[in-house]
């Protein structure tokens, strides 16, 4: 017993040392890569709204009337309750005065709303919104008069809800005289509510606001509305697109295991998309976005990171500068700015009270901003989750500032906030080590970046070190993980035809890259008809010579360990038995070896690959980055997803090394990873399943493919079950779609040709044109080229040398499909 229960408590030793490794990485990693701008720097853009000594005052909102001067501020004097306060500016916050509102107070956080009305002053009315939470009652009174006098409280008793909280959270324009509103209930389940004016001589004002028709927010699918209640979601910011045909709720998740979410909705707030997370560098909590007059999107809140140990804002107030496209596409935006460090006085990992922003843009193009936080600290205190010490009583800030100083400060270094070392790691000195700074392999001078989406850069750099990124005008920071790694997220480029430079630093090494491109990034990916070199094809020594001038097209020429008919060495097999270098995602794999070179090159590339990429650039005038990483005799087994295996139970056998001896895998590939691996057989084969995806596919993952061009079949159509192979193919696409995050990458996949002589396992071949052919009408995105009249049909040899024909079709897609 005792023997068994020491085996016991190792491996339970050894497991939770595992988790706690894994989980110090995961919690390691980064947010967000864009800078962060310190405003503290400037502190003139700072005005005092309202403050009492010992009082907590708190929660503000805001309205900008149509003079472009006057501001309403209100606010409770109490964590979120308390007596109701209201502050007015006529000089577009320049200067605050209280309104007396005698003894009013709320239960809950205002908020005010703008709407328009003829006959009030300056031809609006403000609306104050607010609730009584446990007994669910949502509560409102208005003004037509700047603030000044207000009509009495009314009050509508909500059926159906678990409270409501923060009652309006968000209101938006549903037509002429109408408006929808968002809140949430303690099930964090989010309600809307519709808002109307109506002529009443005996209303307040002879103007009536009335609530109608609650709707609770169901989402598209009944995993959406497990999600947000999972996640907590609540306090909902909206923001319209540009064109205002559609709205987001960026939303904040309560329970703080998520990125903040959003929800997309086409017809004014009435049905709404699954929510899901955004990036990084917008979670946080109680999100108010406004339009600047550029047409760039501001957005405030307050800062959290439930996974990132280097956020230099963690509990403060920040704003993020973008755009609704990167909302639309999970993109990182322009920058964050670090508004005001916040000294609160909670516990729960210096997520202190502040963030709830009124937020207006005035008529010189200033966005102003007003918040509550602990922003001084009490000298001489301690806190247990903040350095700088306890916050004193929160009181109520103005922040105003102009995108275009912003794009002067990310210009001036002195305003870069730099992320933190991870929580319990110390500095490190910078002084040479014999670790270097690497960028992965898939990055090189002369290379060709994917325009018009996010992308990824990555590399190692020595343990727990900053590493700064110059790219485009950009320059994007990070600190490296444990194991040294450390990845950024570059804004989407325009396409260039003039080369730019990618410099890294970190520590006092700089990795310099130059003459880089931004455009089309195709992937080509098959067998050995994919691979044919341009040097031995028809016409090929000529169209190399001519190549020299297409200084626009870029290659890289990966490949692979040989499969020719060779017994493999003890070299090459140790190579390809290191666990080391296959396990996991890969990340700088020299499993297969390459690099970025010039059109020059292209004797040696796929005839196919290129040809392809020059009728194309001369059709578009485009920058076009060309990967070839066709690997000759490869089976579409080679190429599928690991994560895509257990789409079938015949493939179970193949994450082991049982899958050299499955008759599910053509007897050819078989036999030739057998010749080739000898008694070796655990070894890394590139016909073992997944493992072409893994090492020649994944390392692309942080940049985004425009285009994949697939040749392959001859391994796989010996098999004869087609069903099988049309499923093969199916489940090979799905799976890369998936892994790289492009659910629609479009493949152009070319067709077996005809083929002559007796060989009997041919006799398959029209059959198997024929799954080619199911399996893209059963996929989006995907197009088949037909190159039946294109082959030998006197002649054995799998070989046609003739590639251009082939590359003319395939060019031909591609452009019809831009």
């Amino acid at each position: 017993m005792i023997k068994y229960f020491r085996r016991w408590a190792v491996f339970t030793v050894l497991v939770l040392l595992l988790f706690g490794h894994m989980w110090s990485v995961f919690a390691q990693q980064p947010d967000y890569s864009i800078p962060m701008l310190d405003l503290q720097r400037v502190p003139e853009a700072y005005t005092v709204v309202d403050r009492e000594a010992g009082k907590y005052l708190g929660h503000p909102t805001t309205v900008l009337f149509a003079d472009g001067k006057t501001i309403l501020c209100a606010y409770p004097s109490g964590h979120g309750r308390g007596q109701l306060l209201m502050s007015r500016s006529t000089d577009a916050g320049d200067s605050w005065q209280r309104i007396d509102l005698g003894k009013a107070r709320v239960d809950e956080v205002p908020t005010l709303f703008k709407l328009p009305l003829p006959s009030a002053k300056l031809g609006e009315r403000v609306i104050m919104v607010t609730c009584t939470p446990g007994k669910g009652v949502l509560e409102w009174m208005w003004s037509d008069d700047l603030g000044s006098t207000w009509s009495p409280r009314k009050s509508w008793q909500l059926e159906g809800t678990k409270g409501i909280i923060v009652a309006l959270s968000s209101l938006w324009s549903v037509d002429d005289g109408k408006w929808r509103g968002v809140f949430h209930d303690y099930n964090f389940d989010n309600w809307t509510v519709d808002l109307e004016m109506v002529t009443d001589e005996k209303a307040w004002g002879g103007v009536d606001c009335r609530f109608s028709n609650l709707r609770r927010v169901d989402y598209a699918t009944s995993d959406g509305l497990k999600k947000a209640r999972g996640a907590g979601l609540c306090e909902a910011g909206v923001v319209a697109s540009p064109d205002h045909k559609r709205l987001a709720l960026l939303f904040r998740p309560q329970h703080k295991k998520t990125n903040a979410m959003i929800a997309f909705s086409d017809d004014a707030g009435l049905s709404w998309t699954d929510p899901s997370e955004m990036a990084g560098s917008l979670t946080g909590e109680r999100h108010t976005a406004r339009y600047a007059p550029d047409g760039r999107l501001v957005v405030f809140f307050r800062d959290y990171s439930p996974r990132n140990k280097t956020n230099p804002s963690h509990g403060d107030w920040v704003a993020w500068i973008g755009t609704w496209d990167d909302l639309l596409r999970t993109q990182e935006g322009q920058c964050r700015l670090l508004l005001k460090r916040n000294y609160g006085n909670s516990t729960n990992n210096n997520i202190g009270d502040c963030g709830y922003t009124g937020v207006e843009v005035l008529p010189d193009g200033r966005v102003l901003g007003i918040s509550y936080g602990h922003w001084d600290v009490v000298r001489g205190s301690t806190h247990p989750n903040h350095s700088g010490g306890r916050g004193q009583a929160p009181y109520i800030l103005q922040v105003r500032f102009h995108l275009n100083d912003v794009d002067k400060w990310l210009k001036d270094k002195s305003f870069r906030v730099a992320p933190l070392l991870p929580k319990g790691q110390q500095p490190v000195p910078n002084a040479s080590s014999s670790a270097t700074l690497k960028l992965d392999r898939i990055f090189g001078s002369g290379m060709v970046l994917p325009h018009d989406r996010e992308f990824t850069i990555s590399g190692s750099a020595q343990p727990h070190h900053s590493v700064t990124v110059e790219l485009a005008g950009q320059e994007l920071m990070t600190v490296s993980g444990g194991d040294g790694r450390w990845q950024v997220n570059s804004k989407a480029l325009p396409i260039s035809t003039t080369g730019c430079s990618l410099v890294v630093r970190s520590a006092d090494h700089t990795i310099s890259l130059d003459d880089i491109l931004v455009g089309k990034l195709w992937l080509c990916a098959g067998q050995s008809n994919m691979d044919w070199p341009l040097a031995r094809a028809v016409g090929g020594t000529q169209e190399a010579n001519e190549a020299k001038s297409f200084g626009m097209i870029r290659l890289y020429n990966a490949t692979a360990p040989p499969t020719d008919n060779r017994v493999y060495d003890a070299g090459l097999i140790e190579r390809l038995a290191s666990g080391r270098r296959l396990a996991g995602v890969v990340r700088d794999s020299d499993y297969y070896d390459g690099q970025w070179q010039s059109a020059a090159s292209a004797n040696a590339f796929s005839a196919i690959g290129w040809w392809t990429a020059r009728l194309v650039h001369e059709a578009t005038d485009h920058p076009i980055g060309v990967v070839d990483v066709s690997v000759g005799g490869s089976g579409i087994e080679a190429w599928l997803a690991p994560e895509s295996l257990n789409f079938d139970s015949r493939c179970q056998a193949w994450n082991t090394t049982a899958w050299i001896d499955d008759a599910n895998i053509g007897s050819w590939m078989r036999g030739r990873a057998k010749r080739n691996l000898g008694r070796h057989l655990a070894a890394a084969h590139p016909y073992r399943p997944t493992i072409l995806f893994e090492q020649g596919v994944r390392p692309w993952m942080g940049l985004p493919f425009h285009q994949v061009i697939w040749y392959q079949g001859e391994s796989n159509a010996e098999i004869g079950d087609q069903d099988w192979n049309t499923k093969l193919i199916v489940e090979m696409v799905q799976g890369w779609r998936e892994v790289l995050g492009q659910p629609e990458l479009p493949f152009v996949m070319v067709q077996l040709p005809e083929i002559g002589g007796n060989d009997p396992l041919r006799a398959h071949w029209p059959a198997f044109r024929e799954a080619q052919a199911k399996a893209t009408q059963q996929l989006e995105h995907a197009h088949l080229v037909v190159t039946k009249d294109l082959g030998w049909p006197d002649s054995a040899d799998v070989h046609p040398p003739d590639k251009r024909p082939i590359a003319e079709r395939i060019a031909a897609v591609v452009l019809s499909n831009r």
